[in-house]
């Protein structure tokens, strides 16, 4: 089971649904509605024409090599080759002619497929040819063409303004290539669709591979929903200590670097569903590593649901010797629990760091600590919770451990904590789906999945470009 942020191919099916004939797709320039449009007639699977205003066959299959794999395999055929094959798509370069020309050619193919799929790229720079009246008398016939062969067509527009197309369109869709602190942000914006519900105003959405692939809301899963299993790790190297994914790892340029210190940046809506997984992969592969695992109480958690979380995963004895939770309300006793000093400060950081040297000492093996910042800055003042960190940060160092200090958003001493740290990592969500990315060094945005196919967390990241 895939609990992440994906499926939108079921959404783009909602277009392709018997009550919807015609399909206007809206954007400016570079925003994928070509994209879009090809991964229509993929999903779509039948015959079909795509009739392109502004590009060739040759340079389509540049920019899109699935195309030429479907030429090969004989679902793309050029029109010379149609005569006695079902199924068959028809490429059609129109770029330099007249609007007449375009309207006869899907005319023909309307009538030739049954349930075809028809792409008009770009209709604007056909229909900029006619007037208003003889544009909307010609959209008519294309749609009631098509109702009458069961087909279905796609209009491609960089238009941006209310035409004849939007009134007569079955459903409505908007691509946008926007920015969030400078990184690239896409979304499509659902602005119609007949027969069916729209769930949600806009989606996000990458062009990573050449493909387009629309986001669902995030679904993290909770540990009681899955199939626990063991946790089979991803191997340190000599340098850095593996996150337990190849994604993460590779945003942070191989993994955690050995005696370095993290700041995790968490948006004000992602939940601790959202953000458990994350950490969760990281010390189970601590762990699975033979190294030791201390944390302080995790927001939204007490140390006995914590612990368990980590517990499903991992052999009872390693648990208990190598895993450790610092937290400042009296538990049932046990091994992996130690109290905090409500009072001190001072005393509450020699706790933790003699509690990260006993089970140091015990394995042999590197540490990873975890500071959850908010639980700490509700008992204790900020001044002495950065400076807690900053002596933290200054040990890791020393011992080539790792820290992660994770607060929200709007914590006022963020800006402090990440100048000290070597890392400054954000989890937020945009339009339902969880995202990361590096704030400083900065990176591009990824879009987070969470597979639990093994029976445990593994973090997915997909590229938003």
């Amino acid at each position: 089971m895939i609990t992440s942020t994906g499926g939108g191919e079921l959404l783009l099916e909602y277009l392709l649904n018997p009550s919807v004939t015609s399909i206007l797709v809206k954007g400016l320039p570079g925003t994928g509605k070509t994209t879009l449009a090809l991964e229509l007639l993929r999903i779509h699977g039948k015959g079909g024409l795509y009739v392109s205003t502004r590009v060739s066959k040759e340079k389509l299959e540049q920019q899109y090599p699935y195309v030429k794999d479907l030429i090969e395999k004989g679902k793309l055929i050029e029109i010379h080759q149609l005569k006695g094959v079902e199924g068959g798509v028809e490429f059609e370069d129109l770029r330099f002619g007249r609007s007449v020309d375009i309207i006869k050619s899907m005319l023909q193919t309307i009538t030739k497929f049954k349930e075809s799929l028809m792409i008009l790229d770009s209709w604007d720079a056909s229909a900029k040819e006619l007037d208003i009246k003889e544009r909307l008398r010609i959209e008519k016939s294309l749609v009631g063409m098509a109702e009458a062969n069961k087909a279905k067509l796609v209009f491609v527009s960089e238009e941006p303004y209310l035409t004849t197309t939007d009134y007569l369109a079955d459903a409505i869709v908007t691509l946008k290539d926007e920015e969030i602190e400078g990184r690239r942000m896409r979304r499509i914006e659902w602005n119609k669709l007949r027969g069916a519900e729209i769930p949600q105003k806009s989606y996000l959405f990458t062009l990573h591979g050449g493909r387009f692939r629309m986001f669902q809301r995030t679904e993290a899963g909770r540990p009681s929903e899955i199939e626990a299993k063991p946790f089979e790790p991803m191997i340190h190297s000599k340098a850095r200590y593996s996150t337990g994914s190849r994604d993460v790892d590779d945003l942070l340029e191989g993994g955690l670097r050995k005696g370095s210190a993290i700041l995790l940046e968490i948006g004000k809506t992602v939940s601790t569903d959202w953000q458990l997984p994350l950490l969760v992969s990281m010390e189970l592969n601590f762990l699975a590593n033979d190294g030791c695992v201390v944390n302080t109480s995790y927001a939204g958690l007490t140390p006995c649901m914590f612990k368990d979380v980590v517990a499903n995963h991992m052999r009872k004895d390693i648990v208990e010797s190598m895993f450790r939770i610092g937290h400042y309300e009296e538990f049932r006793p046990d091994p992996c629990f130690f109290m905090l000093d409500l009072l001190s400060m001072d005393k509450s950081f020699e706790r933790l760091w003699d509690e990260a040297m006993k089970v140091r000492k015990a394995s042999g093996r590197p540490c990873f600590i975890f500071i959850d910042m908010d639980t700490g800055g509700l008992i204790h003042s900020e001044d002495d919770i950065i400076e807690y960190s900053l002596k933290l940060s200054l040990k890791v160092k020393q011992f080539d451990d790792v820290l992660v200090l994770k607060l929200e958003e709007n914590n006022e001493g963020k800006q402090e904590l990440s100048t000290f740290c070597d890392k400054h990592i954000k989890l937020d969500v945009i339009d339902g789906t969880l995202i990361m990315y590096n704030v400083r060094p900065p990176s591009r945005v990824y879009v987070v999945g969470y597979d639990h196919s093994r029976g445990y967390p593994r973090v997915e990241l997909t590229p938003m470009v």
